[in-house]
This record gives structure tokens, sequence and C-alpha cells, in this order.
């Protein structure tokens, strides 16, 4: 998915200041399928576990929750 700046204008997030032009898009997100096994096996290959699974019939809207693996820090690096 991607929105598109309607206007030039300068947002703020988290103390850090960012232009955008009119019509300039951004990404904010990307939508996989996995069955559950799939999930899992992917979270867990990541450095998660797998900590909960909700389906509603007929098996099509599914969200799962990652955690954290034991001895994995969530510490991320500033890239700027």
């Amino acid at each position: 998915m991607h929105l598109e700046s309607l206007a030039a204008q300068r947002v703020t997030l988290a103390g850090r200041r960012i232009d955008f032009d009119r019509g300039e898009t951004i990404h904010t997100e990307n939508s996989y399928k996995y069955s559950v096994d799939e999930f899992r096996q992917l979270a867990r290959s990541s450095g998660f576990e797998p900590q909960a699974v909700w389906d509603r019939p007929p098996a099509i809207i599914r969200g799962a929750l990652p955690g954290r693996a034991a001895g994995v820090s969530t510490r991320a690096r500033d890239t700027r």
C-alpha cells in the first residue's frame, strides 16, 4: 500500500522533520497470506516465537502475533 501526499507538507515524526512534495508517495505496508504452519516457520526463522493465532471461518480472515524469542534483543539501531 502507498499513501500519496495531496500537498507539499512537512511532518514531524519522533522529533525528525520530513518534507513531502505534492504527489510524493510512501510505501506503508505489505500484505501476505500464510497458512498457520507457514507463519510459525517464518516467525521462528526470524527469531520470534509464535504467541497466538486468531481465525474466523472460513479461515480467510486471520491474525497472528509473533513474540520475542528468548535471548533475542529487541533493540534497533538508528540508520539515519
